[in-house]
């Protein structure tokens, strides 16, 4: 009688080969769910493949199949189509034990069908939810998961996001709220002293004068829209500042007040103003001549003016002045004279062309300290064309079409 070898007797190694000349994923799947050694095998095959995945990506059919056999090793999951938040929810709390981070859509009625499935995945820490600001308790089911650190909510409404500040073990919060309903960041984050990042859409600062200790390891605060009702506090912790827009009629003195020269030994980057048009002014220049730590400043300047100033920021590293009206001279005073900045960006500055460069090169050569590192100049494409041969290796040109933002 001949003998003969079946496929599940066979070493993982060779398995692992079987299916790496299998191309299409329904039939490895096929063949891993025909038996447990052939789903170890496919487990393996994966290895880390799966270990964060985005459900847009395939079928939720072969999710499913996929976190049946390898929902062990998932430690993220995005999803946004809120008419699967249910199932996917569903699949994790089976298969996915060692899940770290989720972000999924909720509405009012899903989230009453999956806030018990959520507790049971015990190693979250990350969590992100997507509403259309319908009305969904979701803090009080957030309370129960005593390792989450960070939550970003996107879409509530002011109900859920005012009690965010009963979870005391948040480190990172990011709360997307509607621009008409300016939070009160004091009122509601003042209990968060773990937060070491804090990002709100809308939200206005009034601290009242005799409190103490407010966010004692703050290192990045964020406003898309900020309206300052009394100048922000000195944080000592804090160390990257961005506020995209301001309230009409507010600048910088409004935000830092008679904190700006304590700030100024230890606020790292600022970035002002820049999604929409305003150019800073001399209230501003004053206030962020103060700020002599900055290694990375983010505004739009109207013309040459302040470049005197700027130049004279002692630790700046990266200078971003997208969109603003500088010329090359203006240009020329930061490389020549800014001994520390390294990156600068001049992305659609309608005076900036290309004849600056050979005047850049023949600076950086002359002017400055050796670098390893070639100066980065970010440009637009109307810069116009250069020939990367003449740089020397101490200028190189990046064109880009994209804003870069902190």
């Amino acid at each position: 009688m001949s003998s003969h070898i079946s496929i599940i007797n066979l070493p993982e190694e060779v398995l692992n080969l079987v299916y790496k000349y299998i191309p299409e994923m329904k039939d490895k799947l096929n063949l891993a769910k025909s038996h447990c050694v052939l789903g170890k095998a496919f487990a393996l095959h994966v290895g880390g493949i799966f270990k964060e995945i985005e459900i847009a990506e395939r079928p939720l059919g072969e999710w499913s199949d996929i976190l049946a056999l390898c929902g062990s090793s998932v430690t993220r999951i995005m999803t946004t189509a809120v008419n699967t938040t249910v199932t996917v929810v569903n699949l994790a709390s089976k298969h996915c034990p060692n899940l770290e981070e989720f972000f999924f859509p909720v509405r009012s009625s899903s989230w009453n069908q999956i806030k018990s499935l959520l507790l049971t995945l015990r190693n979250l820490t990350w969590i992100g939810l997507m509403n259309n600001f319908e009305k969904a308790n979701v803090v009080d089911t957030l309370l129960k998961m005593p390792k989450l650190k960070n939550l970003q909510l996107v879409g509530f409404n002011r109900q859920d996001w005012e009690s965010v500040g009963k979870l005391v073990n948040l480190t990172e919060l990011t709360i997307m709220n509607k621009k008409e309903e300016s939070a009160d960041i004091f009122k509601v984050c003042s209990p968060l002293k773990n937060i070491d990042s804090l990002e709100f859409k809308s939200a206005f600062i009034r601290v009242p004068k005799n409190h103490g200790e407010l966010w004692p390891k703050i290192d990045m605060l964020r406003f898309n829209y900020g309206i300052f009702k009394t100048p922000l506090r000195y944080l000592p912790s804090l160390k990257y500042l961005t506020i995209d827009s301001i309230a009409p009629r507010m600048n910088l003195t409004h935000v830092f007040g008679k904190s700006a020269s304590n700030y100024g030994k230890t606020l790292e980057s600022l970035r002002f103003c820049t999604e929409i048009r305003r150019i800073i002014d001399t209230d501003d220049l004053g206030v962020i001549m103060k700020l002599k730590a900055l290694k990375k400043l983010d505004c739009q300047v109207g013309g040459d003016d302040f470049m005197d100033y700027l130049s004279q920021l002692e630790n700046l590293e990266k200078l971003i002045l997208q969109n603003s009206g500088l010329s090359n001279r203006g240009a020329m005073t930061l490389i020549s004279r800014c001994k520390k900045l390294r990156d600068l960006d001049l992305f659609g500055c309608p005076r900036i062309y290309s004849d600056l460069v050979m005047e850049a090169v023949l600076a950086l050569s002359t002017l400055r300290p050796p670098s390893e590192k070639p100066f980065i100049l970010r440009v637009s494409r109307s810069f116009g064309p250069v020939d990367m041969s003449l740089l020397g290796g101490v200028l190189e040109i990046r064109y880009h079409n994209l804003f870069d933002f902190f």
